[in-house]
């Protein structure tokens, strides 16, 4: 049994080793009682066996073995802290990275933006310089709606990281519908925007989030609909909630594209397989959902064979 114990938990700790000791001796004083009775030696008073002294033995036994289970316990606590001042480090090394990261992003997408407001300066000064071929204003246009596309790729990447570090700030206050869609009138697209519904109003939410959530999905319905078509921008009454809501409908018509995956449109990077020439990366839908998500709002999508609609409801103010 000594042997077992030594060879099973290991010598090389004091309280391994007394126990140890303790287990032999007991063995010993056993052994001798035997050999006595059996009449091999003499009869000779033994610590172990004498009455007095087995309450001792016994809790110096007791003592020792819970001494030696404590430093194996103690052994385990300091892996355990070991293994999570390691995690810790890691951690902190990881944030250093994703600090660095959008430090690098943050002065990358402020270099990209120079350029592009030079170029489309440049543009602007060439067209109004006079009468233009009909090839030099293609290009030109061309070059605009370049550097537009790579705006909005820039500006969606940039609300992305400042999404995932958390520094997207949330400013609920009331929120002027007259406003929002005035904000939607861009040069791009006020040919094909049609409003409908409530025209007037506040909604409680956060203007800058609520202006990001409609530009991806009024910019996403263009994008997918067919050239030309209407995309339109309703704002109803909820009829399904309790408390008083307006619900924010955005409806475009099917495209070449097709119907979008319910199970997929929200994913990060998801890019539609007709999306063509038309700037994305894939960020626009999963950005208008998370945005959705931090002012309360849930966004949905519901399609059939002619219409996509992209719809989400925010309380009255």
């Amino acid at each position: 049994m000594a042997v077992w114990f030594v060879l099973r938990q290991g010598a090389s700790e004091l309280p391994n080793m007394l126990l140890a000791g303790l287990i032999l001796s007991t063995l010993a004083a056993v052994t001798w009682v035997v050999l006595q009775f059996l009449g091999v030696i003499a009869a000779t008073p033994l610590l172990f066996i004498v009455s007095d002294y087995r309450p001792l033995c016994f809790t110096a036994l007791i003592l020792i073995f819970l001494w030696g289970k404590d430093k194996r316990a103690y052994a385990t606590y300091k892996q355990v802290q070991s293994k999570l001042r390691s995690v810790e480090s890691l951690a902190e090394a990881e944030s250093r990275r994703l600090k660095t990261q959008m430090t690098f992003t943050a002065m990358l997408m402020h270099e990209l933006k120079s350029p592009l407001y030079t170029i489309q300066l440049a543009a602007l000064s060439l067209t109004q310089r006079g009468v233009l071929s009909q090839t030099d204003v293609k290009r030109l246009d061309n070059i605009n709606r370049s550097a537009d596309d790579i705006n909005y790729i820039i500006d969606t990447c940039v609300q992305a990281e400042r999404l995932d570090s958390g520094t997207l700030p949330l400013n609920m206050i009331p929120v002027q519908i007259a406003s929002l869609q005035r904000e939607l009138l861009q040069p791009a697209w006020e040919e094909r925007l049609v409003f409908s519904g409530v025209t007037s109003g506040n909604v409680h939410a956060d203007y800058q989030c609520l202006r990001i959530v409609l530009a991806n999905l009024v910019s996403n319905a263009v994008k997918y609909s067919p050239p030309g078509s209407p995309v339109e921008v309703n704002v109803q009454p909820d009829p399904h909630v309790v408390v008083a809501s307006l619900r924010f409908r955005v409806t475009n018509k099917v495209g070449s594209a097709g119907r979008p995956d319910a199970l997929k449109v929200f994913t990060r990077y998801e890019v539609g397989s007709g999306s063509g020439k038309e700037a994305s990366v894939g960020l626009g839908l999963w950005l208008s959902h998370t945005i959705a998500l931090k002012m309360g709002a849930q966004l949905h999508c519901s399609s059939d064979d002619s219409t996509v609609n992209f719809y989400f409801s925010l309380e009255l103010c």
